[in-house]
């Protein structure tokens, strides 16, 4: 089974749809991508958008392939895949619970878990893709924010999303 398949097998237990997580193999731009994948950034002029394959510099680094890259979903499947992080019930979150505990502080009230930013004392978590998707979680509420976006079509996303992030932050801590 290669690293594709097991990534791809845990989508489907969550019930997927649409979603599709793609392993970067260096094809960037190659057409085995369905219509429901944005194209995103164009790297160098005149050359073809990347469309359905990672390309966050972090990836890129880890050569082109990394466990927090690689997920290309609708905002319907993102929903799911987070309603199952909060069911106590699913298999997920027991993996929720363990990757939230703060690792190590970054500021105050703000810390870094295994693949979240764990925030107001535990009671949210976040992880930002490259692409400006978000995922919010409240775990003791039970709320949750997808914000699922395409900021890399111009370029880098830089600071431009960061107002709607510490937005999404603020919406789901309020009661």
């Amino acid at each position: 089974m290669t690293q594709n398949d097991r990534f791809s097998s845990v989508w489907d237990r969550c019930g997927g749809g649409q979603e599709r997580f793609v392993i970067d193999r260096g094809r960037r731009g190659e057409s085995d991508t369905h219509s429901h994948v944005a194209p995103t950034e164009q790297r160098l002029t005149g050359a073809p958008r990347i469309w359905g394959g990672v390309h966050d510099d972090n990836a890129a680094l880890l050569g082109g392939t990394a466990g927090h890259a690689g997920t290309f979903t609708t905002a319907n499947d993102l929903a799911g895949y987070a309603e199952h992080l909060l069911d106590p019930e699913h298999p997920l979150h027991t993996w929720l619970t363990t990757s939230r505990a703060p690792q190590a502080p970054i500021e105050p009230g703000l810390d870094r878990g295994l693949a979240w930013l764990v925030a107001d004392d535990g009671n949210v978590v976040y992880h930002h893709g490259w692409t400006g998707t978000s995922l919010f979680l409240a775990p003791t509420t039970g709320r949750y924010i997808a914000i699922c976006t395409n900021a890399v079509y111009h370029g880098p996303p830089g600071p431009r999303l960061a107002s709607l992030r510490t937005l999404a932050r603020k919406t789901i801590t309020a009661t």
